[in-house]
């Protein structure tokens, strides 16, 4: 008889809590599938802020250049102002007979030449060199009373103060060279050192005495 009445009861119990279950559970998934449709909208809005900065990025940097294109149309306006206004000064001077001067010349730029610091060093290691290439020819081999002709062009290596001279040279130079200290091995030496425009001017052959008779 107990046992009867037990089984009605858990049968209740059972069905009660199945319902409570079942009414738990209704709105958490309505709750779940709120959040991801906020979840979606909030995306769907971050991605427009996205591209709407983009844009404002755009339109900020295509006001800078019309600001600048009207800015350089401002200076070809401006140009074109002095022009018509030099041409028109230039027409009454010409109708009033006035000689127009022409624009002071731009100042020639006169290149320096940095002058040798140590001459005989300077030789020295050039005849070095030119030794190691082998024997001297005939034309760049020393010879008593030689005289050696360098260019206005390059005399600013030896003496400075020459470089700035109108005349034409060339310098005659062999006895400054030598009063420096500066031996000659072979006149390549000259090319070694920069010095490119130079000539060498034999001094004319001893003539020989007929003997007495």
């Amino acid at each position: 008889m107990k046992q009867t009445v037990i089984a009605p009861v858990i049968a209740s119990i059972a069905g009660l809590l199945l319902c409570a279950g079942c009414g738990s559970n209704a709105p958490s998934a309505s709750a779940s599938s709120e959040h991801r449709q906020e979840l979606e909208r909030l995306r769907a809005a971050n991605q427009e802020v996205k591209k709407l900065g983009a844009e404002n990025q755009e339109l900020g940097r295509l006001r800078r250049d019309n600001d600048e294109l009207q800015r350089l149309r401002g200076f070809d306006a401006e140009i074109a102002r002095l022009r018509s206004e030099n041409e028109q000064m230039r027409k009454e001077l010409l109708a009033r007979n006035i000689p127009i001067q022409p624009p002071p010349p731009e100042p020639q730029v006169t290149h320096r030449i940095e002058p040798i610091q140590d001459l005989v060093r300077a030789f020295e290691d050039a005849a070095i060199v030119v030794t190691s290439q082998g024997a001297a020819r005939p034309e760049d081999t020393p010879q008593e009373g030689d005289n050696i002709l360098i260019d206005q062009s390059v005399i600013g290596l030896l003496i400075p103060e020459f470089q700035d001279r109108t005349n034409a040279g060339p310098y005659e130079v062999s006895g400054w060279l030598a009063s420096k200290g500066v031996v000659f091995k072979n006149y390549q030496q000259l090319n070694y050192v920069g010095l490119t425009n130079y000539q060498i001017r034999r001094a004319p052959p001893k003539s020989q005495e007929s003997p007495a008779k």
